[in-house]
């Protein structure tokens, strides 16, 4: 979605470099200046995110984008009106893009100011109070009218008086004034003067020499049970989370537990693919009534670069009411520590009012508050969740921080799951590589077919798509495989993208607009292509791949008829329209994992045109398998190291296949049982169990292998010295399956701790407690008790031969109002007030002293006791 985000320098930036303008000399936007905006952000974030010139016409269409939106809302304005409803946000989108394929001129653009005013000043949102404070002095220099509302003091009032004196909490203020702030925020709880009670507080760097801080009412309805569901919530979550082993389901599980945390009307999870554009891939919604956005394309510009750097900063973004345009800073004037306003750097601010195109964009879609977090996977942003809802809202601190944690912990999933998958599509990779090199041994002269033969292994095979096609073009021969064009258009299309003159061996192309003539009416089949280009061989040829047009395999899941959206209009049906028109007769991009495998396809095949092709194919199938099994080496390194880990757990921890038997036992499973590893391996768990733990076992298997986890169970095993210890030794354990890539049980994890002591202090109470009662029910003296509620609950039967009521007859009811008071009428009201005053005192933990106690017994006859509690 269209949206704006803050910097942080307190000098005029190059638009790129995003530095003091210095630092490149007031060379903003040449082409010099691209390369130094690609090295800010390789050092940002360990990892360029994308290709250099992506992200460097992306900044371009980002800012062509927010200055025709001003234009507009500027003409509207001067007719009376507030917005820009008649900004063609689509049109715009597809015409930057339709300008970088046809190489146009550039509009020019003030690129300096857009990016100053992207970093600087700007509004924020009214849910909390905005405190701009001098870092040396504490002095309050700007403040946002809602102190008036959240803090109790007119704006006027707090401007040049000191933060310290707005807190009780002076010793934390000094610490927040102190602190550095250059790449975090800190949040602490601050206390008002005067019993005004207490409220959150998020201090941030405002620049060099000041900080912002962002004072929030606490929320009276998250007590303390309502952070403990929210804490409850996170655990369950991160339980799930280890179970899910596909990406898809782990996104859909992300969106479903945020929305249970947050409550907002629906939740997107938001993949950005490699060239920068993002997808729908999993969404929750309280109800069928809302649209599905499922499946939607947005344009790279709907996130733009700096929004995307802010979520790398902060994590989350939060945006109160899309119908309210925020407020003002209110500022110190002619003071030496104020702040001008276009200055004051509020990108690590949670409260900054976003660009008037994201409000519009999301007030069209009838949503009224949005809540976003980053989907972070190696310093990269893989993604985002993006919560909407239709009325206005802001999660509380507690909540929120719940959603981060979440997302952080689906990050960290997310991250093993790809590393898996990238692994596995390596591995997948080699394997046709080994295999495509066996088969070219085998055809000796006529090796080349082998890459392109109809059925088993082909060149497809490293470089996959469900219906594109692959080209083995060959001193003018030409073999295929797959769905590719004619021969005619294959030769047009390698003599339009490699060069006459090579200087690579490797050439690809998203799209072949302006290369080919006939590009639309090849799209269908062709429209991006990877040439690998072999040129040290006695006859140079050609490996080629083909993918067809990207919208042919693009599909949405929204539905027909809800929310239809005029011409012009900016929402996400506009968006997708925008995503089509871009990606008009353009391919999915081929990544750099497909590139590299196409390179060593490619140098396979080279080494195959050899003059000594057996040698040499022989050679790179041996390097092929030692490749392979080095993989597969790292793997078996990782497992060993994990295996040595639980073998020096400090818990019992053991692991069962599915049929039961014992694949590991760590060390402490055999100082408590006794059983060493070379008793149990290999042999059924069930033949160290006692025989009612086998039943147990044999559930919990199977349960476990049904995808089902089991806690707080117990089994008992047999000692393996029973002469010494007959006694058999207890584990309270949890179970859980382990699964492989493809979400399958193979074994089960038992982990636990040894009961047995426990067992034996408990049964020890047991016994006590029986002894006890046993004592009470048979004593000599007359002996009853009552509960901490007042109702009758021992009656021994001394006491039910004194009184003549047995003890069926009143445990259980109210001893002082019914069975002391109707039952066994008190002789008088002094010595009922005085058993009363004893029960009360008793029932507080104090010593009470002897009573003598009267009252007539079932007889009517006049009894007297002398009594004692405790």
């Amino acid at each position: 979605t269209p949206v704006s985000t803050p910097g942080s320098s307190d000098e005029p930036l190059c638009p790129f470099l995003l530095r003091p303008r210095r630092s490149c000399g007031g060379r903003c936007g040449s082409p010099r200046d691209r390369e130094g905006a690609m090295d800010y952000f390789a050092s940002r974030s360990h990892k360029v995110d994308g290709d250099r010139r992506v992200i460097a016409s992306q900044l371009e269409r980002d800012a062509q984008l927010h200055k025709r939106y001003d234009e507009v809302a500027a003409q509207n304005k001067a007719r009376g009106r507030e917005d820009a409803a008649t900004f063609d946000y689509s049109a715009l989108v597809a015409e930057n893009h339709k300008r970088d394929r046809v190489q146009k001129p550039e509009e020019k653009l003030d690129l300096p100011a857009w990016v100053n005013r992207m970093n600087r000043g700007g509004k924020v949102q009214g849910f909390v109070a905005v405190l701009i404070v001098c870092k040396k002095s504490g002095k309050i220099v700007s403040v946002s009218p809602t102190v008036r509302e959240i803090l109790g003091h007119e704006p006027d009032a707090l401007l040049g008086s000191y933060l310290s004196t707005l807190f009780v909490n002076t010793e934390t203020v000094q610490q927040l004034l102190q602190n550095d702030y250059s790449d975090c925020t800190n949040m602490v709880m601050l206390t008002l003067p005067d019993g005004k009670g207490n409220c959150n507080a998020q201090a941030s760097s405002a620049g060099e020499r000041h900080l912002a801080l962002e004072v929030e009412q606490l929320n009276t309805n998250a007590n303390v049970e309502g952070m403990w569901q929210d804490h409850q919530l996170v655990r369950d979550t991160i339980d799930k989370l280890q179970d899910v082993f596909q990406t898809d389901r782990l996104l859909q599980l992300a969106s479903e537990e945020v929305r249970l945390i947050i409550g907002y009307d629906r939740v997107m999870s938001y993949k950005f693919h490699e060239d920068w554009h993002g997808e729908v891939v999993a969404e929750s919604r309280a109800n069928e009534g809302i649209e599905s956005m499922l499946g939607l394309h947005y344009p790279a510009t709907d996130v733009p670069v700096f929004v995307r750097e802010q979520l790398k900063l902060n994590r989350t973004r939060t945006l109160y009411d899309t119908h309210h345009a925020g407020f003002e800073l209110i500022n110190l004037v002619g003071d030496e520590d104020s702040i001008r306003p276009e200055d004051t750097d509020l990108r690590r601010t949670i409260s900054r009012a976003a660009h008037p195109c994201h409000m519009q964009y999301l007030s069209n879609m009838g949503v009224r508050s949005s809540f976003v977090i980053g989907i972070l996977v190696d310093h990269r942003l893989w993604g985002l969740v993006a919560c909407h809802h239709s009325a206005p809202r802001v999660p509380c601190h507690q909540q929120r921080i719940a959603c981060e944690f979440v997302i952080q912990s689906v990050s960290s999933r997310l991250g093993s799951l790809v590393e898996m998958q990238e692994r596995k599509a390596y591995d997948n990779s080699l394997a046709a590589q080994a295999r495509l090199c066996e088969l070219m041994l085998a055809k000796e002269t006529a090796w080349l077919q082998a890459l392109v033969q109809p059925t088993g292994t082909s060149m497809l095979a490293v470089v996959k798509h469900s219906s594109g096609g692959a080209v083995v073009f060959d001193s003018g021969q030409i073999s295929t495989v797959g769905h590719v064009p004619a021969h005619l258009d294959i030769q047009n299309i390698i003599k339009a993208v490699v060069p006459a003159v090579e200087v690579d061996v490797v050439y690809h192309v998203d799209t072949l607009v302006n290369l080919v003539a006939n590009a639309d009416a090849l799209s269908s089949c062709v429209a991006g292509c990877l040439i690998v280009s072999i040129r040290d061989s006695p006859t140079p040829f050609k490996i080629v791949w083909f993918r067809p047009e990207y919208i042919n395999t693009v599909h949405y899941a929204g539905y027909a008829g809800a929310m239809q959206e005029p011409e012009g209009f900016m929402g996400p049906r506009t968006s997708f329209e925008a995503f089509k028109q871009i990606v008009k007769f353009m391919a999915r991009p081929f990544s750099a994992a497909e590139r590299a495998s196409a390179l060593a396809l490619g140098s396979l095949a080279s080494d195959m045109s050899s003059s000594d092709a057996a040698t040499h194919g022989t050679s790179s199938l041996l390097r092929l398998n030692e490749e392979r099994m080095r993989s597969r080496s790292d793997c078996i390194a990782m497992a060993a190291e994990l295996t040595r880990l639980v073998d020096k757990a400090s818990a019992p921890i053991f692991v069962l296949d599915k049929t039961g038997i014992v694949t590991q036992w760590n060390d402490t499973c055999r100082r408590i049982t006794g059983w060493t590893l070379q008793n149990v391996a290999e042999r059924p768990l069930a033949q160290m169990c006692t025989l009612d733990s086998r039943v147990t076992l044999q559930r919990v298997l199977q349960r476990c292998l049904g995808g089902q986890d089991t806690t707080a169970f117990e089994l008992d095993f047999s000692s393996a010295d029973f002469k010494a210890s007959p006694a058999p030794v207890q584990l309270l354990l949890n179970a859980t399956a382990r699964k492989d890539i493809s979400g399958d049980a193979y074994s089960v994890v038992f982990i636990g701790q040894d009961i047995t002591s426990t067992k034996d202090a408990l049964m020890q109470c047991q016994r006590i407690a029986e002894d006890y009662r046993d004592l009470v029910s048979n004593g000599a003296a007359p002996i009853f008790g009552m509960s901490l509620d007042g109702k009758t609950n021992e009656w021994n039967k001394a006491m039910a031969a004194f009184s003549g009521k047995s003890a069926r007859e009143v445990v259980g009811r109210d001893l002082l109002g019914r069975v002391f008071h109707s039952l066994l009428k008190p002789a008088s009201k002094s010595g009922h007030a005085r058993l009363q005053q004893m029960c009360a005192m008793a029932a507080k933990g104090n010593a009470t002293e002897q009573i003598e106690y009267s009252f007539r017994n079932a007889s009517g006859k006049n009894a007297v006791m002398l009594l004692s509690a405790g």
